[in-house]
């Protein structure tokens, strides 16, 4: 009977601790491989590009009364961009919104983080970047303040642009946060991206991305389309919708998953490899006859 019961408790604090769902550290979390991405959490130092001279400065606008809060700014892409197996040309104008994400095509004022995954995006169906999209502002928005700053630097074919959002705050009913800083960083030789955040901790809900969506998108007829790869997307409740966000000096870095070999090609490999050692077998072999016959011979 003692036995019954200890098995009726073990059954239950199994049954309780699988019923809730795990705790990933997002300094050690993979996502994909997913359309020839693969995104890996890590950490980083963060550098602020903010009132650096060499960077730009690009106040929200898009003719709101409060840009700071819901505006966007339009920035010009510097080179060519791969992205899911397109190019975004450069020249093409970019949109990048106050409250966290970057689209290419047509402006928004959205404020509704959704899941890409499942619902349609309310920043319109079309390419997007989103790094930490949540109800953010810019809060005294001004150059080497708060606001977003763009920064290319390195050689043609291997430059490298990034978007940093700084100091934002988050809205939460208009009531002051602890500032954040993150930034976008686009590689022009290969197409990766890293996302890296100083801080993700506003001292409210919304603290390491828990009530934002993060991940890139592209544009397919369908939508939500068929190519995202989402790093999570949180809505407030403890539903686990993918990752969090560490707390600081934090990165996603979004590269490209190994190409698997083709059939001829892994027959290829398999054939060399057999006519190494096929090839070894029968020079040992020769100098074992060899010896064979000196000794014979002696």
């Amino acid at each position: 009977m003692r036995h019954l019961v200890a098995l009726a408790l073990l059954t239950v604090c199994v049954s309780e601790a699988t019923a809730q769902s795990p705790v990933v550290d997002p300094y050690t979390a993979t996502v994909g491989p997913a359309y020839g991405y693969t995104a890996q959490g890590g950490r980083a130092v963060f550098s602020s590009i903010a009132g650096k001279p060499d960077t730009l400065y690009y106040p929200f606008g898009g003719g709101l009364a409060t840009p700071e809060d819901d505006g966007y700014a339009s920035i010009s892409m510097p080179f060519n961009f791969k992205f899911f197996g397109g190019t975004i040309g450069a020249g093409n104008p970019v949109f990048a919104s106050a409250n966290g994400f970057m689209v290419f095509g047509a402006t928004s004022t959205t404020v509704v983080p959704v899941n890409m995954l499942t619902e349609p995006a309310s920043f319109g169906n079309q390419p997007a970047i989103v790094p930490f999209f949540t109800d953010l502002v810019a809060r005294g928005m001004q150059m080497g303040g708060p606001g977003l700053y763009v920064q290319v630097t390195g050689a043609e074919g291997s430059r490298k642009m990034t978007v940093e959002w700084s100091s934002m705050q988050h809205f939460n009913e208009n009531q002051i946060s602890n500032p954040v800083s993150f930034q976008v960083h686009l590689f022009e030789a290969d197409g990766s991206m890293i996302f890296n955040y100083d801080s993700t901790i506003f001292g409210n809900a919304a603290d390491n991305g828990k009530m934002a969506t993060i991940g890139i998108r592209d544009t397919t007829f369908s939508d939500p389309p068929s190519d995202v790869l989402q790093w999570g997307f949180h809505n407030g409740a403890e539903a686990n919708n993918g990752n969090l966000l560490g707390s600081e000096n934090f990165q996603i870095g979004f590269g490209f998953a190994a190409a698997v070999p083709e059939p001829t090609s892994i027959a290829l490999v398999s054939l060399g490899a057999t006519g190494i050692v096929g090839s070894v077998w029968y020079r040992k072999r020769k100098e074992k006859l060899a010896a064979k016959r000196r000794t014979r011979q002696k």
